[in-house]
Parts: structure tokens; sequence; C-alpha cells
């Protein structure tokens, strides 16, 4: 699997990096019947955020394609009291309908979310995970 070459093969060329992602990407957004590949794609963008050298590269290209795959199982509207604020809350009815491979993608994501979060500062944490504006 191309996510398990060393980071200088992968970074040696761009050509080859974007490649990778832009394969990777198609796969996250088949939101179809191929659920088995949409999950491999997300334990590969997952082993790409892992690896410290390739990081800050994965996020940039793959980052805003993760949260896409987790935005289907998330309503965001106003706050309640008619502020400008958003507000997110699960889709219940969205999530009572998942079958097994859908929830194997939904936790393989949320680990992604995860390791983004782990590595992202305090200070733009609150920017992935509240405005776009940011």
């Amino acid at each position: 699997m191309a996510t398990s070459a060393p980071p200088s093969v992968i970074l040696s060329s761009p050509h080859l990096f974007h490649k990778l992602c832009r394969l990777i990407k198609l796969c996250l957004e088949d939101t179809g019947h191929h659920r088995e590949v949409q999950l491999k794609a997300l334990q590969s963008t997952n082993s790409l955020l892992s690896n410290k050298a390739l990081r800050v590269s994965s996020l940039r290209e793959l980052g805003s394609h993760v949260f896409a795959t987790l935005k289907l199982y998330v309503v965001v509207g106003p706050v309640d009291g008619g502020g400008e604020g958003r507000e997110s809350e699960l889709d219940l009815p969205a999530l009572e309908s998942v079958d097994d491979p859908e929830l194997l993608v939904i936790q393989e994501t949320v680990k992604a979310v995860e390791t983004i979060a782990g590595f992202v500062d305090e200070e733009k944490r609150g920017c992935i995970f509240s405005s776009p504006s940011c």
C-alpha cells in the first residue's frame, strides 16, 4: 500500500503524493454501496495523518474530505436564542438507519478527526470544530 512507503519516497515526488491524495479523495466521496472502499480510504488517510513527516501535507489535502464524511450525520443550525452562532448536533434519524459497514466508516472517520485534533494547536482546534470563517 502506498501509505506504507517511507515518507521520503512519497514526498520526493509531489506528483505521486497528489495522485495518491486524489485517489483517496475519490474513494472518500463514494458514499454509495462501496463502503469497504471508503473504509480503506479512511484507513489510508489515518495512516498518512499519523506520520509526522506527512501530517501537514495530508491534512491540507484530505482534512476537509474527512470532515465532509461526517457531515452526513451532523445537523448544523442556529443556536437557540436567535444569535449568529451555529450549533451542531447529531442527526438521529440518519444514524438510526446505519448498517454495519457504514458504522465502520463512521468509526474510522471519528478516528481521523481525533488524530487531526491531537496535533492541531488549541487556537486552530477551535476554528476547525466551530466556525468555517477562521
